[in-house]
């Protein structure tokens, strides 16, 4: 037995919808436990105080690890080791002497920010949430100092899934957040009665450790443990540094646009940040197990193909991955929104979360998952662009994007009326936040879409008529769903499911009758 799930652990997956259903599948368990997580979170905090400090503890780790992770991400390594993999004995002893310079740097740096930032968080955290009182403020300085271990376990394990992605072990690499999030659930169920507050961090940092140590294995077979040993190759840490370099720019304008948001949402009333954390999360659900998983899967075949030249297999890939994503996304956002109610009523409606709560989220998820297609191919094309080594073009996009949203965020809020209720959701400043948010998105992808089509010749005929068939199936099976509930009086999880099911028959017979090649792909792949 011991045996077989070694030789799973160690199985090599080439084909790019295997890998994509495999990660796909992985990512949905992932998400079915995060999505538990989060239940376990309403029903013991609702959204209060407590899960405001909770999430606005994450935005300093969270930049720490879009910054100096960043640097050593699976987007700059995967090319650099897609030249040294040899078809017979793996990677190389080049590659092995490349990884351990990077993480012995990352290791160095990390220790090192990390340290002033734990001394320095009683200065930043005023800046994190400015509508925090002072009990709150001392609770967010503690989980900040304690959730900065995260950003290192979470970047060994991002430079460990270099080399299981290049060498194709989709199975580890795909379980990593599965084990994540039990840690996380592990620390709600028996150390926050043990610890308070402190027991959720705690359980993060479990996870993070978790994610990084279930890949030791596949680094110990391809000999990529770490070592500190050999002496450091700086050009090659330069190189990589110099290639990431935009990228990180970019992530860091990610994270400081949640950052104005977190500080926008913090003065709109306790239970703000938790709404729009909890709508966020459950539009994240359906966004990994779609697009993070194809844009994950297609990099390191992209990185191949124009590593070789071969520039016309590089753009049918490109335009088939955005194709099956706009399969499957424009559907599942159209249910989200015609099942939003349900959905939060399923998954959160449970002790402590009130019914103003559920609609505050429930409208939140609806604004978020607007941009949930959007979402997922700027996921894919900023991949694209990585694996050709062209990063400058996704970061200016990328900041002009986030520059809008934090635009918008301020002005709509601005103007709605300012410190609001929770129960008076109508006048609410929160629900302007997502639609700001979905906005920065929609001029995002628009904008890579036009620029990545100029830049790599990638032909749209085929992807405009994907789009035309998607959206004819997401609206049968929106008008489909909304029948459904309309005739269905019973509890929401029947109701829901009723709809749910329906709405995927008709979007399935929608596509049968529109011949759309994407169904006929899957189909015989499933066969």
């Amino acid at each position: 037995m011991l045996a077989r799930v070694r030789t799973l652990f160690s199985k090599e997956i080439r084909g790019l919808h295997q890998a994509a259903y495999l990660v796909g599948g992985a990512t949905l368990v992932s998400q079915i436990l995060a999505l538990f997580r989060e239940r376990l979170f309403a029903m013991t905090f609702g959204a209060g105080p407590e899960l405001d400090v909770y999430y606005a503890a994450f935005r300093i780790p969270d930049l720490v690890f879009a910054t100096i992770a960043s640097f050593v991400s699976v987007n700059v390594l995967i090319p650099a080791l897609a030249g040294e993999l040899q078809p017979e004995t793996g990677l190389s002893n080049t590659a092995r002497s490349f990884m351990n310079s990077v993480i012995s740097v990352f290791c160095g740096v990390m220790v090192l920010v990390c340290g002033v930032l734990f001394v320095e968080m009683p200065r930043i955290a005023p800046f994190l949430a400015p509508g925090f009182d002072v009990t709150m403020m001392q609770q967010l300085v503690t989980l900040s100092r304690i959730l900065l271990l995260s950003p290192f376990f979470l970047g060994l394990s991002n430079i460990a899934g270099a080399t299981t992605q290049t060498l194709r072990r989709y199975v580890v690499y795909s379980l990593s957040p599965v084990v994540y999030n039990v840690g996380i659930i592990g620390g709600i169920l028996f150390l926050y009665p043990w610890l308070g507050l402190p027991g959720l961090a705690w359980g993060v940092i479990c996870g993070a450790v978790f994610h990084y140590a279930i890949q030791i294995p596949v680094l110990r077979a391809a000999r990529m443990m770490p070592s500190f040993r050999e002496r450091i190759r700086w050009n090659d840490v330069w190189r990589v540094a110099r290639s990431s370099l935009p990228r990180t720019l970019a992530l860091a304008c990610g994270q400081i646009t949640f950052f104005v948001l977190f500080a926008i949402a913090s003065e709109l009333g306790r239970g703000a940040i938790s709404v729009f954390s909890f709508a966020y999360n459950l539009q994240s659900v359906p966004l990994a197990i779609i697009g993070v998983s194809y844009s994950v899967v297609a990099f390191p075949v992209l990185s191949e193909y124009f590593a070789r030249g071969q520039h016309a297999e590089f753009s049918r890939e490109i335009s088939r991955a955005a194709r099956h994503i706009i399969f499957w996304s424009l559907p599942i956002a159209a249910l989200c929104i015609a099942l939003r109610q349900e959905i939060v009523a399923v998954l959160l409606g449970t002790g402590k979360f009130t019914i103003a709560n559920a609609s505050l989220v429930s409208l939140s998820f609806a604004f978020f998952v607007v941009s949930l297609t959007g979402q997922a191919l700027t996921l894919l094309f900023v991949r694209g662009y990585y694996a050709a080594k062209k990063t400058a073009r996704p970061l200016l996009i990328n900041v002009g994007a986030s520059l809008v949203t934090i635009a918008c965020a301020y002005m709509l809020t601005k103007n709605s009326g300012g410190m609001c209720d929770l129960s008076a959701w109508c006048h609410n400043g929160i629900l302007l936040l997502p639609i700001a948010f979905s906005a920065g998105w929609f001029l995002n992808a628009g904008v890579l879409w036009l620029m990545f089509r100029y830049d790599f010749s990638v032909h749209g005929s085929g992807i405009s008529g994907s789009v035309a068939r998607a959206l004819f199936a997401s609206c049968a099976a929106y008008v489909a769903a909304i029948c459904v509930i309309s005739l269905v009086d019973s509890n929401p999880l029947i109701r829901g499911g009723s709809a749910g099911v329906v709405g995927i028959v008709v979007a399935c017979g929608a596509y049968w009758i529109t011949r759309s090649p994407e169904l006929r792909e899957i189909t015989s792949r499933i066969r």
